[in-house]
């Protein structure tokens, strides 16, 4: 993902309160899946991500908001990376 991608994503800025979030699969999927313990892969919670409509709200939301566990289809530290590669390209 590069930083114009990233650019794109939070000109979907959104409330948090935004419908966006009763469209995610994650409200139907036990949310130990996206909340893995240490040492577990997130390869559960990222696998719902890929088939949810609302992806892309969901990462802008968290990247806002500083979350943890999988959202978006990214982990925390994807997550971070995203933020890096965005003051970089700033």
């Amino acid at each position: 993902m590069t930083g114009d991608d990233l650019a794109d994503l939070y000109a979907l800025a959104h409330d948090p309160d935004a419908e966006w979030m009763e469209q995610a699969l994650c409200a139907e999927t036990d949310p130990e899946a996206f909340f893995p313990d240490e040492g577990q892969r997130p390869d559960t919670g990222k696998k719902v991500c890929r088939r949810c409509e609302v992806r892309a709200e969901c990462l802008v939301y968290a990247l806002e908001h500083g979350e943890l566990g999988v959202w978006g289809g990214t982990t925390e530290r994807e997550r971070r990376r995203l933020r890096a590669r965005q003051a970089v390209a700033a």
